[in-house]
């Protein structure tokens, strides 16, 4: 994305003597506004690294290790998005998509998952998931699977439906 910054104060001209440090604001074109996000995966690697991306993102994000954690988070809090991974142990992210759309919740889900198998993806799909990502992914994907689940209707529709 391309990034622009914004200079507040009174301009001077280049030769002035006296230079004073301005307040500078940097903005990104296309960027979403921050949401919450709930990120659930089982390998702790993998949750520290999608939180440091999506917060450098600008995102405040919490993270579970598995469906059972992430639904007890979902309940206490607010969050605006849902990253799961599709295969974990004790409570995976089938089960916590399908969960999720039958309380009727209206929050968009990217899956992730590292399996190859098409059938767990389309699962994921029919289940309810926005965007699915197959690890390893580059920050780049992420954040643009998550802008398109943020501004697009898709968990809000699905769960009409459900």
């Amino acid at each position: 994305m391309d990034t622009f910054a914004v200079c507040l104060g009174t301009a001077r001209p280049p030769d002035a003597a006296e230079t004073t440090a301005l307040p500078v604001f940097r903005y990104q074109l296309g960027a979403t506004a921050m949401a919450r996000i709930l990120v659930m995966d089982d390998d702790p690697n993998v949750r520290r690294v999608l939180e440091m991306m999506l917060e450098r993102a600008g995102h405040e994000v919490r993270s579970a290790s598995d469906g059972y954690e992430g639904m007890r988070l979902f309940h206490e809090h607010r969050f605006d998005l849902v990253i799961t991974d599709v295969i974990m142990p004790r409570r995976e992210g089938l089960e916590t998509i399908a969960e999720l759309r039958r309380q009727k919740r209206r929050v968009p889900i990217v899956a992730i998952t590292g399996y190859i198998g098409k059938p767990y993806l389309e699962a994921a799909a029919q289940l309810g998931a926005c965007e699915i990502l197959f690890k390893p992914f580059e920050r780049r994907q992420l954040i643009e699977a998550v802008t398109r689940a943020l501004t697009t209707d898709c968990g809000r529709d699905l769960a009409s439906e459900v």
